[in-house]
């Protein structure tokens, strides 16, 4: 039988900033971004290694090792200022291969947003199209290696790129959100989150998990880019309600990123989804509103399904972009 999986009617619902469903129902728990409090590098957790004990396995320094200096959030969104002293060198190896699948993920767009990661920002190259992106002095540069192949165009003052994802694995990409979520909670609500503390490090397996509404990640490109992420941790207002809400949910601003993810598998999850309905608010930020004869106003949005275990290979992505030649 699969693990934490019930069966529930799923609501989605966007959000606009006259509707304010989204804050009817979170607040902000913890928010962070780096060029608003004028962060310098932070250490959260314990400073001190002998007296580290990992979030994630729940072994202390005399049982494994704190010499890596832990991201709390990925580097590969921009962060080079908070760092956490409660994970373990071997879950910060693990997290690592989380994130590679995140970059994968995000593929030619995570260079095209040019966030300055571990290395500055990342390089992006088409094999098979034979062309590659790189940034430089803040510019970025098409090198285009044979125009035969027909993966880069010039039409119209519009520039066409149609490449592909390299390989990734959609739920671990999920892990990847996932983690930076449980490494912002307050050690008081950890406890509600020991069966995702436990999955996310592999002590639950994967084939154990069935699909669960919250492996559908709502995400945008926003019009701006952030140079540093912005994370808000939101927790559920506490009152009562006929339906569902997840207990908490994060929202992940970096580059020209945008996700907005739900944490599984908290405690309360048997009690509230046998209610029979969820209800899923996707906050303004990720809503792109259309025309409406409705008075409340209507949205797109774009959701993810990222609850695959398997690894996606070859999946298109074609980008249009203005170009006008000097």
């Amino acid at each position: 039988m699969n693990e934490g999986y019930i069966d529930v009617d799923v609501n989605f619902y966007p959000d606009n900033a006259e509707l304010g469903v989204f804050w009817r129902y979170y607040e902000i728990e913890k928010r962070f971004h780096a060029s608003e409090s004028n962060w310098r590098q932070a250490m959260w957790g314990k400073s001190k290694t002998n007296e580290r004990v990992c979030r994630f396995c729940k072994k202390d320094a005399s049982s494994t090792s704190f010499r890596k200096l832990a991201h709390l959030i990925p580097a590969l969104m921009g962060n080079k200022v908070l760092f956490s002293g409660y994970e373990c060198d071997n879950c910060n190896m693990l997290f690592s291969k989380y994130e590679n699948d995140l970059a994968n993920f995000s593929g030619i767009w995570h260079t095209l947003s040019q966030v300055s990661g571990r290395g500055g920002v990342s390089k992006f190259k088409d094999k098979k199209n034979k062309f590659h992106i790189i940034s430089k002095d803040n510019q970025l540069h098409l090198y285009i290696k044979d125009l035969k192949k027909g993966g880069v165009n010039v039409n119209n003052e519009m520039l066409s790129i149609n490449t592909f994802k390299p390989a990734f694995i959609p739920r671990n990409v999920f892990k990847c959100f996932v983690k930076i979520a449980l490494g912002f909670l307050d050690k008081k609500n950890l406890g509600g989150y020991e069966k995702t503390r436990r999955w996310l490090i592999g002590e639950i397996p994967e084939k154990a998990i069935a699909m669960h509404p919250y492996f559908y990640v709502p995400r945008a490109r926003g019009t701006k880019k952030l140079n540093e992420p912005l994370i808000m941790l939101m927790k559920r207002k506490q009152f009562d309600a006929p339906f569902a809400i997840p207990e908490h949910c994060l929202l992940i601003f970096y580059g020209i990123f945008i996700y907005q993810i739900f944490i599984p598998f908290h405690q309360s999850e048997v009690t509230q989804f046998s209610k029979g309905k969820l209800y899923i608010p996707i906050a303004e930020y990720l809503c792109q509103e259309i025309s409406s004869d409705n008075p409340n106003g209507a949205a797109q949005v774009n959701i993810m399904n990222m609850g695959a275990t398997i690894k996606v290979k070859g999946l298109d992505e074609i980008i249009r972009l203005p170009f006008r030649k000097v």
